[in-house]
């Protein structure tokens, strides 16, 4: 479809003047041409535009410029004669204008050049615009882009799903993600933060469509302006947004089929009018979801070992919904509101055989568990923001923030050991839930001033109150007596404030420019364990302060910024889950219990990174990180009982370096991949001795897209993920291939089919080590291996018009498990 974009004409830019003098220029001329380049779609400047002043007559080059940061440019001291400007940039098709005249000496010739994109004509009642193809992988100054839409398999999976495939990210099965090597990064919905982790947070992604989803921005080194949060860094998951005037929407309806069947519906509905807007768009669908788990355990003190089978099986139904609005009070002011929330109602079904062998390897006895849950998880909020602009230059916004999330599950656990040898059987039940509520309050302003042409400065002050309250109640059935087990019932209260300010500068000096920043933390929080008959209470109050500098350099080799060089250098933390902190043990099987860690201390990391870019075809990182305190999964054996919590690991080191590249490989086949090779060293005192995990993980992501006649789109992407080392666990590699076949069947609708994992090899498996006398190795089974059928059908006013996109909570969102 390369042919329709030859006739599309819009541009954009940001950043930088470099200016070419020429001799014929007479030094005391004020005439001069300028004007400003934007992007038509979306009214905003893009970076690096080539701006060239031609001679009308032969089109020989007189000056050049690169666009600066309101996508201004300025020819000055320019004789009498006829000019064309051409605007040239790596995304875009290039431009000409007309011919330009300057009559006199004193002439100002301003031009508001706003280049809109073609159209084509089917008929007489209605126009399409067709958009340029983008990259599905963007390299920006303090950040990666990955664009959603770019590949077709993108369609019709959830956000979960989108992220695993995202490059150089992985989420384990705690809900822990990781970006380049480095764990706990930070999920962002719209710059707001998500307080979730683990089951919630599995949850939360699972319900989020793809299809509602514009664009990932994946930052290593976030600017101050961002919560200092998350060694890994930030990724920001930003929603679309209608850039259409009028009444417009979507449908996109579901179907995926693996083991079992799911389906969803996605909707988004929009009104634009010059003064409001108005948007709702949502999700519902029914999900069910298995996983067969294998842990094999031999204990080398005694030569006896265990192997161990649980299966998994989880259905229910989940809606999720956002509503918003905004509302001109005049040219310069915006106000606007938005609620969204989150509804999971779900069963869990677990059965687990646990198979015990003594030293002469005879079975000895079977520990089965069977498992109920019935899962309740809501998830809420409201945010309030005015937008005030003094003038083009300065604007100011603040945000108010409300966030609820409430979990009441009920869980029964049969539990039943059956000894072959004598024919003996125990059995008991342990019937009960944890509830958990987490209410976030957060306030914000920002401030932006564009100080010069070459400097912008950037301030803000957030402040975040979190209020936390765990109660878990259980009780013990054995033969037909009920009893408190009091070792898993308890009540855990959690408050903490956050008080935040920052200060960010960027610099553009000719070909280098320049990002300062600096952030101020200052928590106050309290733990408080109110005890029961066995358990004494337990009361700790914490008070720290922390700065957190960033910085970006940027140098572009050539005047037409085709080649650039940059370092970035970060400093962030990492604070402990909410549910991390309660003290409560949880039961997963007979001999497998969960318990939180109230003695967690934050993490601190400190990044630096070497860039260099060449167009939008290739993008090299070397990036180096050190750690200290890093929060992992930790598992300890007590009497032959596994116990998983979260831990401090002392010291540990993360290098990388990453090569990403797009390109035509011919007109009608797109390539584009990322590669990834890292090295992590772990060390620290342990439950079993010293721990020393170090290695190397290499990942590729290679994709393939085949543009072909009568709108059929192919599309190949693959994966392949090395042997990772992250504090105990070593994982095994594994990869998948991935195939999707899309047909446009008009100018609204589109069908696309998705075969995903495809030879059924994304299994993930490895080994825990610094185990007591214990060597131990799992794998584990899921519906990675699908067929997805989606449809897609746009309907709303048949002629767009452009429009101004109008743009709260940072930190605490993602923090809750």
């Amino acid at each position: 479809m390369k042919y329709y974009y030859k006739r599309i004409n819009y541009i954009a830019l940001l950043c930088l003047i470099i200016f070419l003098s020429n001799p014929i220029y007479g030094q005391n001329s004020n005439t001069s041409i300028s004007g400003s380049v934007i992007d038509a779609e979306n009214k905003e400047p893009i970076i690096f535009a080539t701006i060239l002043l031609l001679n009308n007559e032969n089109e020989t080059l007189i000056k050049s410029e690169l666009s600066q940061n309101k996508g201004d440019f300025n020819f000055k001291n320019l004789k009498s004669g006829n000019y064309i400007i051409k605007i040239i940039h790596d995304d875009y098709d290039t431009f000409k204008t007309a011919i330009i005249t300057i009559k006199d000496d004193n002439q100002k010739q301003l031009l508001p050049i706003e280049i809109f994109k073609a159209i084509k004509k089917e008929n007489l009642n209605e126009v399409v615009v067709f958009q340029k193809q983008k990259n599905f992988v963007e390299a920006k100054i303090d950040r990666t882009i990955l664009n959603v839409d770019a590949l077709e398999s993108n369609t019709g999976i959830t956000a979960l799903e989108l992220l695993k495939k995202a490059p150089g990210t992985s989420i384990n099965d705690q809900g822990v993600v990781s970006l380049n090597g480095k764990a706990n990064a930070t999920i962002f919905i719209d710059d707001r933060p998500i307080y979730l982790s683990g089951v919630q947070l599995e949850s939360y992604l699972s319900g989020l469509s793809s299809d509602n989803i514009d664009k990932i921005e994946i930052m290593t080194t976030p600017p101050a302006k961002y919560e200092a949060s998350g060694n890994g860094g930030v990724i920001n998951i930003k929603l679309k947004k209608s850039k259409k005037e009028g009444e417009n929407g979507s449908v996109v309806m579901g179907l995926r089929q693996h083991k079992y069947t799911e389906y969803n519906t996605t909707f988004n509905l929009n009104k634009k009018k010059e003064n409001y807007n108005i948007f709702l768009n949502g999700n519902i669908g029914y999900k069910k979801r298995f996983q067969d788990l294998y842990i094999n355990r031999d204990y080398t003190d005694t030569g006896s070992y265990s192997r161990q089978e649980t299966n998994n099986v989880g259905d229910g139904i989940l809606i999720s919904i956002k509503f918003g609005a905004d509302y001109n009070l005049s040219k310069k002011t915006v106000i606007g509101i938005s609620t969204d929330g989150l509804i999971w109602n779900g069963n869990d079904s677990d059965n687990s055989r646990n198979f015990l062998y003594n030293s002469a390897q005879i079975l000895d006895s079977i520990v089965k568990t069977k498992g109920d849950s019935d899962n309740k998880f809501i998830n809420s909020g409201i945010n309030l923001n005015l937008n005030h602009k003094f003038s083009e230059k300065s604007d100011v916004s603040a945000n108010l923030d409300y966030l609820l999330y409430d979990t009441n599950p009920f869980q029964k656990f049969t539990n039943t050991i059956v000894f072959p040898n004598t024919n003996q059987e125990y059995s008991d039940k342990l019937v009960g839930g944890s509830v958990s509520s987490v209410n976030i309050y957060s306030g914000k302003l920002d401030y932006s001033n564009q100080l010069s042409e070459k400097m912008t400065f950037q301030s803000g002050f957030k402040h975040s109150y979190t209020k936390t309250a765990n109660e878990s109640n259980y009780v013990d059935i054995v033969n037909n007596v009920s009893t408190p087990n009091l070792n898993q019932n308890n009540r855990f209260l959690y408050d903490e404030n956050i008080t935040a300010l920052y200060a960010n500068s960027n610099a553009n000096f000719g070909r280098f420019s320049m990002q300062l920043g600096l952030r101020y933390e200052n928590v106050k929080l309290t733990g408080e364990q109110l005890g029961n008959e066995i358990k004494p209470r337990a009361k700790n109050t914490t008070n720290y302060d922390n700065l957190f500098p960033t910085l970006y350099l940027s140098y572009k080799l050539d005047s037409l910024a085709n080649n650039s060089i940059g370092i970035n250098y970060g400093k962030r933390i990492d604070r402990p889950f909410y549910q991390d902190l309660n003290p409560v043990v949880l039961q997963v099987d007979k001999l497998t219990f969960y318990e939180g860690n109230p003695y967690l201390k934050p993490s601190y990391a400190s990044s630096i990174e070497f860039v260099y870019s060449y167009k939008s075809l290739l993008n090299v990182n070397l990036g180096f990180s050190k750690i200290k305190d890093e929060i992992q999964e930790t598992i300890k054996i007590v009497d032959g009982v596994y116990y998983s919590s979260p831990g401090n690991i002392g010291k540990t080191q993360v290098s990388n370096i990453s090569i990403s590249s797009s390109f035509n490989i011919f007109s009608w086949l797109i390539f584009s991949g990322n590669a990834q090779l890292s090295y992590r060293d772990s060390r620290s005192e342990f439950f079993g001795g010293e721990l020393k995990t170090n290695g190397y993980n290499f990942s590729i992501d290679p994709i393939l897209q085949f543009k072909l006649k009568r709108d059929w789109n192919i599309e190949l992407l693959g994966k392949y993920v090395g042997k990772s080392y992250v504090a105990q666990f070593i994982t095994s590699p594994y990869w998948f291939v991935d195939v999707a076949l899309s047909k446009k069947l008009s100018n609204r609708s589109s069908l696309k089919l998705v075969f995903t994992d495809i030879f059924r090899t994304y299994i993930n498996k490895g080994t825990i080590n610094n185990l007591i006398n214990t060597e131990a190795d799992y794998k584990s089974l899921s519906n990675t291996r699908q067929i997805r059928l989606s449809f897609t059908y746009n309907f709303g006013d048949k002629i767009s018009k452009q429009e101004r996109e109008n743009s709260s909570i940072d930190s605490e969102r993602s923090r809750i498990k």
